[in-house]
């Protein structure tokens, strides 16, 4: 029990790294929680509305940032041009693959393929 409250108190409206201080929706947060998250509790609308906001934050040029919404934390810690640090700004492709094994559901990665894919173009660039 003293897990699922804490893993709660994470889960205010974007997957948090810490309840007590920055309440940040950081990607290696999220894929580091992500598989006990979706084990313990029904996350799967939660999941699609957090891809949702990295998609919708995704700036033209194919880069995700290092948190859900834009905050220009640690761009200097990304590769530029916008780009959060790589590991947390690989996320959403991440947490798709993650949310179609486990409730198997296709629609979300129909939805985001494409901005995944001009993820892959940014980095290869």
């Amino acid at each position: 029990e003293l897990v699922k409250n804490s893993m709660r108190s994470n889960l205010l409206s974007v997957q948090s790294d810490c309840p007590h201080r920055e309440k940040l929706p950081y990607g290696g947060d999220l894929i580091a929680n992500s598989p006990s998250a979706m084990h313990m509790f029904d996350m799967s609308a939660f999941y699609k509305k957090t891809i949702r906001d990295w998609m919708d934050a995704q700036w033209d040029n194919g880069a995700y940032t290092e948190t859900s919404v834009w905050q220009n934390l640690n761009d200097y810690a990304g590769i530029g041009k916008g780009a959060g640090e790589t590991v947390w700004a690989t996320a959403p492709p991440v947490l798709t693959v993650r949310h179609m094994q486990h409730y198997g559901d296709l629609d979300l990665l129909k939805e985001s393929i494409g901005s995944h894919t001009r993820w892959l173009e940014f980095l290869n660039k």
